[in-house]
């Protein structure tokens, strides 16, 4: 038969000392709208009164002489324990928790913030055992109501709310560790960049120092000094006093191919303090810094969700290269090149990237190729090829890996001088 409310209270307070949280919390999703201190307190009370209407009570149960008020804990006149079974007291902490948080987070621009509790390993256990003598039907684990009371706190000293979904700043109190450590949500920024030299998109670590600093890297750490993420990132930093970035591209160019294209990118910022920036003055300021070597333009705030879409981009693109040939070009070869109509070719992986990149073959196309400028073996001109296509082998074949390719077509070695990528197109074929 199921015991009721005030046999199971009853027996929780005649086996445990219990604080009024711990005990209204194992009855939490009865009485709505009271809190587990408020329903704690009132079981206490009712239960107490329960206890006077037992005929012979101290008779029978003389191992239980009687209870008694202390702080609203009922204890046993024959145990001098006074802290809590389940949480050792933690409750009579929460402003000193509160206190510690609001220390750790200071300095820190947030809206919205959510605290997440580590219980003691003892904690858990203690109220495991409670559940599995009572059941677990009306309960609340403890650090849930831990995490609401310490909330709470915060709120009341700072204004700011709680985000169960995506909280500025998240804290972490580890009772079992005995500390509070904090996770900053990172703050993204959307742009589009071009890029008028030759340097690397991201930044580069030396592979020999792995970015300590040594001779081969002239102990910069770093195989590049500049890159479009640092040129970009060093002023976000400090606007937002972050500590690093993280770039995410739509795609790269290689580091001696030039972007003229706008290329779409979001660059996070990791535990930044100040959230709160002017897009458009930071704009200005990374084109008048960086005049000559970059350009952003159309910068605004972004998401974790909008760097997956920038990372699954498959944009066909339109290229301008610059080409030498071992020969002379012929109006035959003009004509050969212009005649090139969604052109398949197979790629298999590069030499210069299968270091790093499986070794496959991929079906690739290329849309038209338009012949702009001739000057005896050197030439200009436009490619418009499928995302995902590798334009410098589509030029030279990389020693026949890609096939058919100019090289092939016109019979003649030809390579690379200069290549840039001229606009994305949008909703690209996605093969």
């Amino acid at each position: 038969m199921k015991e009721s409310i005030l046999e199971l209270s009853f027996k929780l307070l005649s086996s445990y000392t219990l604080c009024d949280h711990c005990l209204g919390r194992q009855f939490a999703q009865l009485l709505t709208g009271t809190s587990n201190e408020e329903r704690g307190r009132h079981i206490r009370y009712i239960t107490a009164m329960y206890i006077d209407t037992l005929e012979e009570y101290e008779d029978k149960h003389n191992n239980f002489a009687s209870f008694e008020f202390h702080n609203c804990k009922v204890l046993r006149k024959n145990n001098n324990v006074k802290e809590c079974f389940i949480c050792g007291g933690i409750f009579d902490r929460v402003n000193e928790i509160a206190n510690n948080i609001l220390k750790i987070i200071e300095g820190y621009e947030y809206s919205t913030f959510l605290v997440g509790i580590v219980p003691k390993k003892e904690m858990i256990l203690n109220e495991e055992k409670i559940w599995e003598e009572i059941g677990v039907e009306y309960v609340e684990p403890l650090k849930e109501e831990l995490s609401r009371e310490i909330g709470k706190k915060v709120h009341e000293r700072t204004g700011k709310n709680v985000d169960f979904e995506k909280p500025d700043i998240t804290i972490i109190v580890d009772l079992d560790k005995n500390l509070i450590k904090k996770m900053v949500k990172s703050l993204y920024i959307y742009g589009r960049y071009n890029k008028y030299v030759e340097i690397p998109q991201t930044k580069w670590i030396c592979s020999f120092c792995n970015g300590i600093g040594c001779e081969k890297c002239g102990y910069t750490g770093k195989r590049y000094t500049e890159s479009v993420e640092e040129l970009i990132g060093n002023v976000l930093l400090k606007h937002t006093k972050g500590i690093d970035t993280s770039f995410h591209g739509a795609g790269r160019e290689d580091i001696n191919a030039l972007c003229y294209g706008w290329r779409e990118f979001v660059i996070e910022i990791h535990e930044p303090k100040i959230r709160s920036i002017d897009l458009a003055k930071i704009e200005e300021e990374i084109n008048s810094i960086n005049k000559g070597k970059i350009e952003v333009r159309d910068l605004r705030f972004s998401d974790a969700q909008e760097v997956k879409k920038i990372k699954e981009k498959r944009d066909n693109k339109i290229y301008l290269a610059e080409i030498i040939c071992e020969k002379p070009f012929t109006k035959q070869d003009i004509k050969i090149l212009e005649e090139i109509k969604d052109l398949v070719i197979n790629q298999q992986t590069p030499e210069r990237v299968i270091h790093r990149r499986a070794d496959k073959i991929r079906r690739r196309k290329i849309f038209f190729v338009k012949v702009l400028k001739v000057n005896k073996n050197e030439a200009k001109i436009r490619i418009k090829a499928e995302a995902g296509t590798y334009i410098k082998e589509f030029i030279h074949g990389d020693n026949g890996r890609t096939r058919p390719s100019v090289s092939s077509l016109l019979g003649k070695k030809c390579d690379v001088k200069r290549l840039i990528v001229e606009r994305f197109e949008e909703n690209g074929d996605k093969k």
